[in-house]
């Protein structure tokens, strides 16, 4: 069974070293590493030959699904990796992985997750990568989605599927396609013991921009289109209502200037959301102390109401172009 390890990059040789380096580390026999350069400026192929691995330019900066694709079709292996460009595997990532397949024929598909070790320093950086090593472990590992950071999938079904959705507002493309692979009849294991290590380092403007227009505003364009989804990841029932109760905490801070009373309503909506992210600033404390953990419930707060917000867009999208259907 013959692995190839796709990685899409752009603009960034620092990561792409880190990440090239841990590969070369734990590399299996009849590994086949293929870099995708997406239009980086300098080339990422002096980075790619340090290394010893393939490598394939995309003149046009095209976007991580095309650049995917692109490197599914040049690549080898019978089993198709897809790893991002910032992330460090750990030693028994790739021959976990491997094993998993050659154990479980039954599988079309699997993806792991972040570890608790974050690299970038930071209250924000390591907020953002501890919420998705915390989302990713609380999910159903019979898992409806997939995952692009470090997923796998069997390349005749790669193919059969038709890769990633390039097309405009799909930007979810690792999502739609693990939807695609469960309407296919295809199953997909999230292994919580895959890890790998994230090395990007977030701002909060980049976090905010990321969550609205890379996540919550293309997913809930996905969930719109289905009408029905499976309540897991980041559209659990406990996430909805937290992103309710953000959005019922911003309003009554705004109403509170009128009527005082509100401000109550605010701060007990607040605390609720608090209560109902327990288990994730649990994490954080553990890893990182009480201070550090309270400075994170702000940001965890921005990044419902971001999610509520990308709702709200998409579902304002749906309406006016009913409308205008109708019309």
């Amino acid at each position: 069974m013959d692995l190839s390890i796709i990685i899409p990059a752009y603009n960034i040789p620092t990561e792409l070293r880190s990440c090239l380096a841990a590969l070369t580390r734990s590399r299996p026999p009849a590994t086949e590493i293929l870099v995708v350069d997406d239009g980086s400026t300098p080339t990422l192929e002096p980075v790619a030959a340090e290394y010893g691995v393939r490598y394939m330019r995309v003149d046009d900066n095209g976007g991580d699904r095309a650049a995917r694709n692109k490197g599914a079709g040049a690549a080898d292996g019978d089993i198709l990796l897809f790893l991002d460009a910032d992330i460090a595997v750990h030693t028994d990532t790739l021959a976990r992985l491997l094993e998993t397949f050659r154990s479980r024929p039954d599988l079309a598909a699997v993806f792991g997750s972040y570890d608790e070790t974050p690299t970038a320093p930071g209250v924000v950086s390591r907020y953002r990568n501890l919420l998705h090593h915390y989302t990713h472990q609380q999910a159903n590992p019979d898992a409806s989605t997939f995952w692009t950071g470090c997923g796998a999938v069997r390349r005749h079904v790669f193919e059969e599927l038709g890769g990633f959705d390039e097309r405009p507002g799909h930007e979810m493309a690792d999502v739609d396609f693990g939807y695609r692979l469960r309407d296919a009849g295809h199953r997909i294991f999230l292994d919580k013991q895959l890890q790998v290590t994230h090395l990007k380092r977030w701002t909060l403007f980049l976090m905010v921009k990321t969550d609205l227009l890379l996540r919550a505003i293309p997913w809930s364009r996905q969930i719109l289109r289905r009408r029905s989804v499976p309540a897991d990841l980041n559209i659990g029932a406990s996430q909805k209502a937290a992103v309710a109760l953000t959005g019922m905490a911003l309003l009554s801070l705004l109403l509170s200037c009128f009527d005082y009373a509100f401000l109550g309503v605010s701060i007990a909506s607040v605390a609720a959301v608090v209560a109902l992210t327990k288990g994730l600033l649990a994490l954080i404390r553990r890893l990182h102390g009480t201070v550090f953990a309270i400075a994170c419930v702000p940001l965890h707060l921005i990044h419902l109401a971001t999610g509520g917000l990308g709702y709200v867009i998409a579902w304002s999208e749906t309406l006016l172009s009913a409308r205008h259907s109708d019309g």
